[in-house]
């Protein structure tokens, strides 16, 4: 008897550590799948990739699509949006274990009344953007600074449309040459000015950049036009040529009537240009909004940036 009670007690001891090593392996599982969702990733199919594998493991739905909200956060996938909305509402219950992204619920909440408000000034709702961004302040006020840039680009953005650009003031290009935005814009769709400085970093860095996109839009009736805010013919020619940039390359007057204009209080700012002078668009040149804008007229760039979706 005392034999049996032994093995008995050698079983249980067995089960139960196996049970718990078992537990741990799906911990770690768990948490590996969680920073694998987490990740930076270089385009569409690369998170789709990752979703599968998460999904074949045993991810909760609540896990998977906490991923692809995020995930559309960050490229700018405004349109991927309303198609989450009725599916996180379908979620009977939230559990922080499979939340790889918010330790409370209300977080959640807060990220997606700001993503309902992203999709109402999409659709140009000022009502509702304004509802949705102040109930994702409310529930959550640590989510103000991006609700602050939210607002902030939604308002300007409304200005913009008032602003009718002098299409026939005159630029000097880096090499001396006279011309107007006028004579840049005929037979195009439209002109995209890039703002930039010398001194300024993430401009230069940015060269790159802004040449591919130069020849990417070229063919599609999107003229690329480099604005230098120095006043300085030397430095834009110095720059355009140790940076091989051969589009369209002016320099600002000393007064900058334009970026007085555009209220460019920051660079680099990239504004898309009607050839009758409306604005398409002014903000970063990274911005997801920008290749949105860019589709209404025809064209399917690429941003280098966000064109990981």
């Amino acid at each position: 008897m005392k034999i049996s009670l032994f093995w008995l007690t050698v079983v249980i001891a067995l089960v139960i550590g196996t049970g718990a090593v078992r537990s741990e392996m799906m911990k770690e599982t768990k948490a590996a799948l969680a920073q694998k969702l987490r990740a930076d990733f270089d385009n569409l199919e690369q998170f789709e990739k990752v979703v599968a594998e998460a999904k074949s493991a045993g991810a909760p739905e609540q896990t998977l699509l906490e991923a692809r909200l995020i995930f559309c956060f960050k490229n700018g996938m405004v349109d991927s949006f309303a198609d989450l909305f009725p599916r996180f509402e379908a979620l009977k219950d939230w559990k922080d274990a499979d939340s790889p992204f918010f330790k409370e619920r209300y977080q959640l909440d807060a990220v997606l009344h700001m993503a309902k408000g992203i999709v109402a000034a999409q659709r140009d709702d000022s009502a509702a953007f304004e509802r949705e961004m102040k109930d994702a302040f409310w529930i959550d006020p640590k989510i103000a600074p991006s609700v602050a840039d939210r607002i902030i680009a939604f308002r300007d953005k409304q200005l913009m449309r008032k602003v009718v650009l002098p299409m026939d003031l005159v630029f000097t290009t880096s090499k001396g040459e006279k011309t107007t935005l006028a004579e840049l814009a005929k037979g195009q769709k439209a002109l995209l000015i890039d703002f930039w400085a010398s001194w300024c970093s993430p401009c230069m860095a940015l060269m790159g950049e802004l040449r591919k996109r130069a020849e990417q839009l070229g063919p599609s009736g999107i003229r690329v036009v480099g604005m230098n805010t120095e006043s300085d013919l030397g430095i834009a020619e110095k720059v355009r040529t140790d940076k091989k940039m051969t589009m369209a390359w002016l320099v600002e007057p000393a007064e900058l009537p334009l970026s007085r204009l555009l209220k460019v209080d920051s660079i680099p700012r990239t504004v898309l240009v009607t050839p009758d002078g409306k604005i398409a668009f002014s903000g970063h040149p990274n911005d997801p909004e920008l290749d949105a804008a860019l589709a209404a007229f025809g064209t399917s760039p690429k941003n280098p940036q966000v064109s990981k979706k």
